[in-house]
């Protein structure tokens, strides 16, 4: 399957490209293919071929990834010692930074200082999945990420898999929740989706809270390690909170009316008060952030679950 963008971020991206390439952030939620446009900007803005040469072989190239769930005040200093260096090939060099969003407060503010010194020399691609400081954001141009409509994904996962049945197709459409990226990641591990059904099913059906947990908890009993471990060890932990956040997060904006009721979203909608749903949300949106951090314990994970039962 061939990434695909929703028609608004092609035609933001084609307009960057026309213009005179200043620092950009490809700002989304993950798995919406940011990092791949970016990589693709790098190539053309070094004139390089879109396959063939790999990328990092490029001597005017630079790129930064968090170390550890984070990005250091170090790494900065290193950049800043290889700009002290002209171009050797293109005519301006490329530096892409990858999970921006994790730089740390000082290594933001060397970024800062970085743009605000100038970039005649170099181009800054920063991809992220939050915003960054203001004044970082006041210097770069920002092209959002949007999800891909759903009727789109629908008819993109029934050319590539014709074979899979109307419920796993369902369940892979609201896994991926308009993400082309995550979609193919989801489609090469669709066999160990099993335990996505199983909550969905629970979240459309529970009458009370308490059977939300229990639900997870008799998933555990038939296999000790697999909500936590299991999880985690295929990267589905990360889908898990992606997938709490995705779904309460719908279930408020249709008590909000900004969209139609579901039988997922919907049915948390009708037990969840709006308080509840927010500080839920944050629950689980503290948890993504620790988990790529590398500071997600299993008993964190179990605290998260308790807030389904109470909300706090």
């Amino acid at each position: 399957m061939r990434m695909e963008l929703h028609e608004q971020t092609k035609q933001d991206l084609v307009n960057y490209m026309a213009s005179s390439h200043g620092p950009l952030i490809l700002q989304g939620r993950n798995g919406m293919g940011q990092e791949e446009a970016a990589e693709k900007i790098a190539r053309e803005l070094l004139g390089m071929p879109q396959c063939g040469r790999s990328l990092g072989t490029h001597p005017d190239y630079y790129e930064i990834r968090p170390e550890n769930g984070m990005i250091r005040t170090g790494q900065m200093e290193h950049l800043r010692e290889w700009l002290c260096y002209q171009a050797v090939e293109a005519a301006r060099k490329v530096i892409l930074v990858y999970g921006a969003e994790q730089m740390n407060q000082n290594a933001q503010n060397s970024m800062l200082k970085l743009l605000e010194d100038g970039t005649d020399s170099h181009i800054v691609i920063m991809v992220s999945q939050h915003p960054l400081l203001e004044t970082i954001h006041s210097r770069c141009q920002a092209i959002h990420f949007r999800e891909i409509p759903q009727e789109r994904m629908e008819s993109m996962l029934a050319e590539a898999c014709p074979g899979l049945g109307t419920q796993e197709q369902q369940t892979l459409g609201i896994l991926a929740d308009g993400r082309c990226g995550l979609l193919q990641e989801l489609l090469e591990k669709k066999d160990s989706l099993g335990w996505a059904q199983a909550y969905l099913d629970a979240l459309a059906g529970f009458r009370d809270r308490k059977e939300l947990l229990e639900a997870l908890h008799a998933v555990q009993e038939k296999d000790k390690n697999y909500i936590y471990d299991d999880l985690k060890e295929e990267g589905g932990l990360s889908l898990f909170f992606e997938l709490n956040l995705s779904m309460f997060g719908k279930a408020l904006r249709i008590q909000a009316g900004l969209l139609p009721s579901d039988a997922y979203a919907g049915h948390l909608a009708k037990q969840y008060g709006t308080e509840e749903i927010t500080d839920i949300l944050k629950c689980f949106a503290w948890g993504l952030n620790h988990f790529r951090l590398g500071r997600f314990t299993r008993n964190d994970f179990f605290r998260i679950l308790q807030t389904l039962i109470g909300g706090n």
